[in-house]
């Protein structure tokens, strides 16, 4: 603050110090400015109306401010005197619900007045805080992470504001909720992994102009991809009994691998579902007429295969190769 001293002293004889005529305090300062940015809000649950303004440039001396509050349906008015913000009961404005409110700045140096602002007590109300209590991420078959929030709000319409960013990130990305709070809130986010990111809330009565302010920043770190099993590829290895092996492995399909193991699994499903009714219809006909293989059962069984099974000889073959070692167990068995 500039701030000067001015005295007068005077030196008089026999005496060792300096006598104290007179002295003069000076400051030095700027007349305020007009107040601008005139805003009241009643805070849920908090009993009061509170009024702040931007007061501009500072003035270096002590200025006062006075907060007019007039009734639009009475006439009456009242003033509060305040050096920055005022806090005015809601039970001391007994003049109905519209009001119109200004400020006016003063000091030493001049006396400046804002323009008027008109409310009604209605429309002015922020909803109780919402604060976020917990995260957690889900690892389904795409990873989402679900933020849980809430307030104590009886407001019964309510908008509401998330913002979320990464935070190695400048610029915030915003969800918007027409919310009621008659159970927690569950939002769904789907995120990178292995991130940090910070997340914040604010709500507003639906309709209405003014937003609380926004929630404490709550971190949350997303968790590393967990790899996931997924048939990759039909990966064929013989055997000494010529058996097809399929292989599973470890990655992400693409849409072509799924359609071609699609197509594949199911000309395998048809074509041993066709090849065991066949073989069942052989082995009764041979076992109601007394036969008794006396080849080897895979020449037997196709000597006694039906000829439109025959002339599929492709489809018998693989079902043959494919059961060479079901054969064996068979020809066991028959002996």
């Amino acid at each position: 603050e500039p701030h000067a001293s001015m005295y007068c002293t005077a030196e008089c004889p026999k005496h060792f110090q300096e006598t104290l005529i007179c002295g003069k305090d000076i400051s030095s300062g700027y007349p305020p400015d007009i107040p601008d940015e005139v805003t009241c809000v009643i805070y849920e649950y908090s009993g009061n109306m509170t009024c702040t303004w931007n007061a501009g440039k500072l003035t270096y001396i002590d200025t006062k401010y006075v907060v007019h509050v007039k009734s639009l349906e009475t006439e009456e008015e009242q003033q509060y005197l305040t050096s920055s913000y005022i806090n005015i009961s809601t039970d001391s404005l007994q003049g109905g619900k519209k009001y119109l409110v200004w400020v006016q700045a003063a000091n030493a140096l001049g006396m400046e007045e804002s323009k008027q602002l008109q409310i009604h007590l209605d429309d002015i109300v922020i909803p109780s805080a919402a604060v976020i209590s917990r995260a957690e991420t889900i690892n389904a078959t795409v990873p989402k992470t679900i933020i849980y929030w809430d307030s104590q709000t009886t407001i019964e319409k309510v908008s509401c504001e998330m913002r979320y960013k990464a935070t190695t990130n400048q610029t915030w990305n915003v969800k918007e909720f027409d919310t009621n709070f008659t159970y927690v809130q569950q939002s769904e986010f789907y995120l990178e992994p292995n991130i940090k990111y910070v997340f914040q809330v604010r709500c507003q009565e639906t309709g209405k102009r003014y937003w609380q302010p926004w929630s404490s920043p709550f971190f949350h770190k997303t968790p590393e991809t967990v790899p996931q099993v997924t048939s990759k590829a039909f990966q064929h290895d013989t055997w000494n009994s010529g058996l097809t092996v399929a292989s599973i492995s470890t990655g992400h399909l693409t849409s072509d691998n799924r359609g071609d193991i699609g197509l594949l699994l199911g000309m395998i499903v048809f074509a041993v579902m066709l090849s065991i009714l066949s073989l069942i219809g052989i082995f009764n006909r041979s076992f109601r007429t007394g036969q008794r293989p006396r080849k080897s059962t895979t020449t037997w069984l196709q000597s006694q295969a039906p000829k439109n099974v025959k002339q599929d000889g492709d489809l018998i073959q693989f079902f043959f190769n494919a059961l060479q070692c079901v054969v064996v167990h068979l020809e066991c068995s028959i002996d």
